[in-house]
């Protein structure tokens, strides 16, 4: 093949130059420069050249330089871990915009049966709550879960009993996929009592149909995923904000939109896609004119 003319040799040092500079100027510091081959790995770029540009043009003149392994692991790596960020598509949030004098209350949402460790793992990152599995009294008594300790007739009974674990479980049991697998269990229908260990790392929360309180949303929860999915018992958590206080309704649909979340909305004693209900809202307008509607408006 013909050596690169001087032109395409010219052209290809500007590029580089150009790419170069931007990558340093937007990306000042090293430890943001990983972002850097991350998104430039993703549009198709390689590692070894410095922008798309270089790599068609030296392509074209057969000089194309070997890739780098060490910057497209890291590139591989870092897209990995944002896909592990991404919930499955049956993680909700469900949002309560009058709780706590109309702050607002929200909680992750997910049938348990099914769950998956990259589930529990968000919730634990961006939820911060305790992680929960709720069900009605019937589901806990043919799972055989005890009460965490006597009730004193002084008290109000827990609604929490003692904290369980499958009897699956090989490690800790904390881990996300551990507590995801011991959440799967509670809400199989063919589980055991002989499934589940105590003590654990997950509480249940047996929740009555006129659960009163904090309970009453979490109760709403488990019937909506009840009538859609068929679950008898939920995975759940509460949504703290940056300061560790129950988060307000705001700072909820600001994480929902940036997870990619469904969005789950309470009204009364249902619940509304947000989507279909900001869409609702959306009414047609009719012109009135003085001598009233027009007959094309009768169509």
């Amino acid at each position: 093949m013909a050596a690169p003319s001087a032109a395409i040799l010219l052209f290809e040092r500007i590029a580089s130059s150009c790419c170069m500079a931007v990558r340093f100027l937007v990306f000042p510091s090293p430890a943001l420069r990983p972002m850097f081959w991350s998104a430039h790995l993703t549009f198709g770029g390689s590692a070894s050249c410095d922008s798309k540009i270089c790599m068609h043009w030296r392509s074209a003149v057969g000089r194309c330089r070997p890739t780098q392994d060490a910057d497209q692991n890291e590139g591989a790596e870092i897209m990995n871990m944002l896909l592990r960020d991404r919930p499955s598509s049956r993680l909700s949030m469900l949002v309560d915009h009058d709780a706590l004098e109309r702050r607002g209350r929200a909680l992750f949402v997910r049938a348990a049966k099914g769950i998956a460790a990259a589930d529990v793992n968000l919730m634990a990152k961006h939820g911060r709550g305790l992680i929960s599995a709720a069900m009605r009294p019937s589901r806990a008594f043919a799972l055989g879960l005890q009460p965490m300790a006597a009730i004193s007739p002084e008290r109000a009974a827990s609604p929490y009993m003692a904290s369980v674990e499958a009897t699956r479980c090989s490690e800790t049991g904390i881990s996300a996929a551990e507590r995801a697998l011991t959440l799967h269990v509670l809400g199989a229908p063919d589980t055991q009592p002989e499934n589940l260990v105590t003590p654990g790392h997950i509480m249940p929360a047996v929740i009555r149909e006129d659960a009163p309180g904090a309970l009453e949303l979490v109760s709403i929860a488990l019937d909506h995923e009840g009538r859609t999915n068929g679950a008898e018992v939920i995975a759940w958590c509460d949504i703290l904000d940056n300061e560790g206080e129950v988060a307000s309704w705001t700072y909820a649909v600001r994480l929902a939109r940036h997870l990619g979340c469904p969005l789950l909305v309470r009204r009364g004693n249902a619940v509304v896609d947000a989507d279909a209900l900001a869409t609702s809202r959306r009414q047609p307008v009719i012109p009135v004119l003085d001598s009233g509607l027009e007959l094309s408006h009768f169509a």
